[in-house]
């Protein structure tokens, strides 16, 4: 019996390794690193593997093809290549002229690897407190009348998930539609019965993975990892906020809790709907329509601001052919020219981030990336110190934030392109998750991302590179750099 359950164990690894090799879909290290485990320990790579290691999400790319068919066979959006949601097409020299994007090049590239298009006329305010933030789309709730749509990755049974809760139910009272879309895995401490009330007012609330569905389980290391408030078509909100206390004050573990979000508002909104009616037809097995019909596709922004900012959405995530957050990402990092400043909480990019960081340092490039001192996961703090050992000599130099947990994900090129969303600097956001980001360009944007950032980074210390350390550490450091590229 043993015998037979052993050569059963090996037959699985070794056609679950040929079918990996067919898939072609990991990079070289890691699909080299699965092989060599699924053949030799199959009953300890095989459960791993079909849980953590696939990363094709062929359903998800299906039924966002379904959705964005149904949706321009309706008229919602034009169809591809043309400019829906009014994206404004301006040649090379008003692009430099607006300081909008250094060259058409960037910006269409940027558009392609989001697969959404770039929009010229928005606003866009930040928000660098959880005070700030919640204040803002609470009020920005109570003020809807048609619809809310709210996604998010985290959401807990505290006092800023009731007010959330109370401000949606108010919402439902005044007959506007609710739409609530959260991740099982992130909101696993969340009982199934939390938004009752919610639901018993006619609200829509639909988890990213169901509970008992089998397919999900074997997705567990992929994530819903978005934040996302839409109110009436007019106005959105993203960031790094998740739906809980920690988010306000820091919580029970950290003295402060330093994040960023942003509200949008122009053209850019159709793409932000857009992404959230994709993950709602995935959840909801195909009714994306439902939302979309309920939705409202022309841009009627708030007569609140100058609306000159161009912002290019990126919807990422395991799905697509490309890996688009490394290539998001590289791509930003290979156009900056004088500066390069990154924020996250997170800091453990592949190879392939690190050679561009390397190599824009060497560029003459001022390239400097700011963590948090304190970790909600002390490996973090060791790999910190680990890649600060091995990018200083490049030049790279990365600071520590120490007033309170640095959660926010942020980088700014130059002064052309700042990038703002829920994705980190780790393996699991680049590759993993399902990721939103926003990158903005433009002066007046331009100026905020600079401020904040300078101000976070004039309270940082710098991470210098230990020269001598014992052999256990040496050890530990080296087995991690390992292992970075699965954490």
């Amino acid at each position: 019996m043993i015998t037979t359950i052993f050569v059963l164990l090996h037959i699985a690894g070794l056609a679950t390794a040929f079918l990996l090799l067919i898939d072609g879909h990991h990079r070289s290290r890691g699909a080299l690193a699965w092989v060599i485990a699924l053949v030799g320990l199959p009953w300890l790579a095989l459960p791993l593997y079909w849980t953590s290691g696939r990363v094709r999400f062929g359903d998800y790319a299906q039924s966002q093809r379904q959705i964005r068919d149904q949706l321009q066979a309706e008229g919602f959006l034009a169809e591809p290549g043309s400019d829906w949601a009014s994206a404004k097409k301006t040649d090379a020299q008003d692009s430099e002229d607006k300081g909008l994007v250094r060259t058409q090049g960037e910006q269409r590239a940027l558009s392609r690897l989001g697969i959404l298009p770039t929009t010229h006329e928005n606003s866009v305010a930040l928000f660098t407190t959880g005070q700030d933030a919640f204040k803002q789309i609470e009020q920005a709730i109570d003020a809807a009348d048609k619809y809310v749509l709210l996604l998010s990755y985290l959401v807990r049974d505290d006092r800023t998930g009731q007010r959330i809760v109370t401000a949606l139910l108010n919402a439902c009272k005044r007959n506007v539609r609710v739409f609530v879309l959260y991740d099982e895995l992130g909101s696993a401490e969340l009982s199934e019965d939390f938004f009752a009330d919610l639901q018993d007012a006619g609200a829509e609330v639909l988890t990213f993975s169901k509970r008992r569905r089998f397919l999900p389980k074997l997705r567990m290391n992929f994530r819903n990892h978005r934040k996302l408030v839409v109110v009436d078509g007019c106005e959105a909100y993203l960031g790094g906020f998740n739906i809980g206390d920690e988010y306000v004050d820091g919580g029970e573990e950290f003295t402060d809790w330093r994040d960023t979000h942003a509200r949008f508002a122009g053209d850019c909104l159709p793409a932000l709907q857009l992404c959230f009616v994709e993950d709602w037809q995935f959840a909801s097995k195909g009714k994306g329509m439902d939302v979309a019909r309920v939705i409202d596709w022309n841009i009627t922004p708030p007569d609140d601001g100058q609306y000159n900012q161009a912002v290019t959405v990126a919807g990422l995530g395991p799905h697509l052919r490309m890996f688009s957050g490394d290539e998001l990402f590289t791509a930003l990092i290979e156009a900056a020219v004088e500066r390069l400043w990154i924020a996250t909480p997170y800091f453990v990019p592949d190879d392939r981030v690190i050679s561009a960081l390397k190599i824009a340092a060497l560029r003459g490039v001022d390239v400097k990336i700011l963590v948090p001192e304190e970790s909600d996961h002390r490996i973090f703090v060791l790999l910190h110190q680990m890649f600060a050992n091995e990018l200083r000599d490049y030049n790279v130099k990365i600071f520590v934030y120490d007033q309170g947990f640095l959660h926010q994900k942020v980088m700014i090129v130059d002064r052309k392109l700042a990038a703002l969303g829920s994705a980190n600097f780790d393996n699991r956001s680049l590759r993993l998750n399902f990721e939103l980001v926003a990158v903005a360009s433009g002066e007046e944007s331009m100026d905020k991302f600079e401020t904040m950032l300078e101000e976070d980074f004039a309270g940082a210390a710098q991470l210098e590179k230990q020269e001598s350390v014992g052999w256990r550490q040496r050890m530990i450091r080296n087995a991690l750099h390992l292992l970075a590229p699965a954490v």
